[in-house]
């Protein structure tokens, strides 16, 4: 950035430099006065601040987050990047937006281009009943960590074979497999997820599975439930 606007005064807003008292406050606060030409990070800059003097914002590796395996991802990538657009134009002057993207045709994107809200409302619910996930189904996470690979392995696939054991028509059990995260703080990470229709059958599968597994010798203060997770990571 530097190379390409030298006579530009350039601030860096992320974790890294907002880590030190009043940081972010500090850069957020020269930039809002115009003592900041350029101001480039990370989701930090994205939400809730109000420049009136932003005629322009860019936006890289736009679609990274299409890729996660989660069934909201779209909805998160259209969440965040509307937010970032909003950003530009704000006061007298127009703005513009320019987004970096490899997948320029994914639904999402081209509803992101035209402040299409409805228009995306209706293609992600049609995905999400033709896929039974939320809200046309009730879903649990089961999540294992140990530090031991073979530990967390073996409890996963004995809850596993516990659900699959008192499975019904009404239950659609997905795993078990590693987490997309599948090491975090030294931590080995499998999951297993149930999907059903009918909450109180997924409730009794829960619980029957979390006793006999209990039972069984699987360390329950390993294993995290998480019913209708916001995050599948």
């Amino acid at each position: 950035m530097q190379k390409k606007f030298p006579k530009a005064r350039i601030a860096r807003l992320d974790r890294d430099t907002a880590s030190r008292r009043d940081a972010q406050v500090s850069i957020l606060r020269q930039f809002q006065k115009g003592e900041t030409d350029i101001l480039t990070g990370t989701q930090m800059i994205a939400k809730g601040h109000d420049f009136h003097n932003v005629t322009l914002v860019g936006i890289l590796s736009a679609d990274t987050a299409l890729t996660f395996p989660d069934f909201r991802s779209s909805e998160k990538t259209f969440h965040l990047l509307s937010q970032m657009a909003g950003r530009a134009g704000r006061g007298e002057r127009e703005g513009q937006v320019l987004i970096q993207t490899f997948h320029p045709d994914h639904y999402c994107l081209r509803f992101v281009k035209s402040h299409n809200y409805e228009g995306f409302y209706g293609k992600e619910i049609r995905f999400r009943q033709m896929m039974h996930y939320p809200p046309f189904t009730r879903m649990a996470l089961i999540l294992v960590r140990d530090e031991s690979l073979e530990t967390a392995a073996r409890a996963i696939n004995s809850v596993s074979q516990i659900l699959r054991a008192v499975a019904n028509p009404e239950l659609r059990i997905l795993g078990p497999a590693l987490s997309p995260l599948s090491k975090l703080k030294n931590e080995y990470r499998f999951q297993l997820i149930i999907k059903s229709k009918s909450q109180q059958a997924l409730k009794h599968a829960l619980r029957y599975a979390l006793k006999k597994s209990e039972l069984e010798g699987v360390r329950m203060q390993r294993i995290h439930v998480d019913i209708d997770p916001q995050n599948l990571m």
